[in-house]
């Protein structure tokens, strides 16, 4: 995996945390950028829009849920994703 994928899932593992602890109302960039302590202009960087950003992270927490969900049932054993909330 090349430093700039590392760095973009890094960002959309905080911003699934932050999202699962606060709440996705009145989630602008820049609340979202100030919350794990980065720029908007660096979310931009690593993600289209704004709709690409929550899209994925989204996507990371409930792929999270079911993964765990899952694994407590013991239909699955491998890796799930980790979210801090």
């Amino acid at each position: 995996m090349e430093k700039t994928e590392i760095k973009r899932q890094l960002i959309l593992n905080e911003i699934a945390d932050y999202l699962l602890a606060s709440g996705m109302k009145d989630s602008s960039l820049r609340q979202l950028a100030a919350a794990i302590g980065t720029s908007d202009r660096m979310l931009l960087h690593y993600f289209s829009d704004k709709e690409e950003l929550m899209s994925a992270a989204l996507n990371l927490v409930a792929t999270a849920k079911i993964c765990w969900r899952d694994r407590r049932s013991n239909a699955l054993s491998g890796f799930c994703p980790t979210l801090q909330a």
